[in-house]
């Protein structure tokens, strides 16, 4: 929107964007310095913070600002899946093991009676909707 509006080049910013393939990907890129700013969704904040699956990351000091983002999470899952019994035994498409969405998607898959042991978390970063359409695996 800013470079829409001529916001940034009117006061002399470059702006230059970088996609990131995983979460792993761009926080480590911006906690070696190598992006100024990330926005991407704030359980990745808190999991590299807490160290929870982040062990690429020495005292990490990330934070927040300014989130704003309301997210409505789904489980999409392939026609043939009628029921979360229907997942035992399969890959399931995830970012990444370690984020918080995974822990939301643990938490239904428990309420829909899977225990961790039923289920396969398959890590394809930005590639989940790729890899349902292809069949790869039975969710994303």
């Amino acid at each position: 929107m800013g470079d829409a509006l001529d916001i940034f080049a009117d006061h002399n910013l470059a702006i230059e964007r970088t996609i990131t393939p995983t979460s792993t990907f761009q926080i480590t890129r911006l906690a070696a310095g190598e992006f100024d700013i990330a926005i991407g969704a704030v359980d990745n904040i808190v999991a590299y913070q807490e160290g929870q699956g982040a062990e690429i990351l020495k005292d990490p000091d990330l934070f927040a600002f300014m989130g704003v983002a309301r997210m409505n999470l789904q489980l999409v899952v392939q026609p043939d899946i009628q029921s979360y019994a229907d997942l035992k035994g399969k890959t399931l498409a995830v970012d990444v093991v370690s984020s918080g969405f995974v822990s939301v998607l643990r938490r239904m898959l428990e309420l829909g009676r899977l225990g961790l042991n039923d289920y396969d978390l398959v890590p394809v970063g930005t590639k989940r909707r790729e890899t349902l359409k292809a069949g790869e695996h039975s969710d994303r």
